[in-house]
C-alpha cells in the first residue's frame, strides 16, 4: 500500500469574544461537500510545520503562526476506483492568523469560512478531523 503524509493547521481566532475556526470546502470532483482544515502534501526537504504553513497560505491566503506543543495525527486509507489504495497520515498543528484577508485558490478550494466550533464540527466531513477540532478546543481552553 502506498504511503502519503499531509500536513495542515487548525487556524483559529477570537472574534467578538467567540472562537472561530478556518474551514475550507475542497474543489473535489470525487468528493462532493468535502469540508476540512487547510492541508496538503509534504514536498521535498520540507518539515511538517513548513508544509502546514505553506498549504494554509496557498489555499487561503492566510499566514498562520503555529502555536507550540500542539500536534495531532491520524491515519486513514483512501481507496479510489482503478488505483492502488493509499494509507495517509494527516498531521495538524494549531495556529493563529497573522493576516485576516482570505484569498482562496479557486482551483483547489470552493469556499472558505470562519466558523464557530459547533458550526465547524457540523461541516467537517471526516471523524478524524472532528477529533482534531475537539482536541484543539480543549488545548485553547486550557
Amino acid at each position: 500500500m502506498l504511503q502519503e503524509k499531509v500536513c495542515g493547521i487548525v487556524v483559529y481566532k477570537k472574534e467578538n469574544e467567540q472562537l472561530k475556526f478556518l474551514i475550507i470546502k475542497h474543489n473535489s470532483p470525487t468528493r462532493e461537500n468535502y469540508w476540512n482544515f487547510p492541508k496538503g502534501h509534504v514536498e521535498a526537504d520540507e518539515t511538517e510545520e513548513q508544509t502546514a504553513r505553506r498549504e494554509v497560505w496557498e489555499e487561503t491566503g492566510i499566514k498562520a503562526k503555529i502555536i507550540p506543543d500542539f500536534r495531532q495525527e491520524y491515519k486513514y486509507d483512501v481507496v479510489t476506483v482503478g488505483l492502488k489504495p493509499i494509507n495517509k497520515t494527516a498531521v495538524y498543528f494549531l495556529g493563529q492568523p497573522e493576516n485576516d484577508h482570505i484569498q482562496i485558490d479557486p482551483v483547489e478550494i470552493a469556499q472558505c469560512h470562519w466558523l464557530t466550533y459547533e458550526d465547524a464540527r457540523e461541516k467537517i466531513t471526516y471523524d478524524g478531523s472532528k477529533q482534531v477540532l475537539d482536541e484543539a478546543l480543549k488545548y485553547i481552553k486550557n
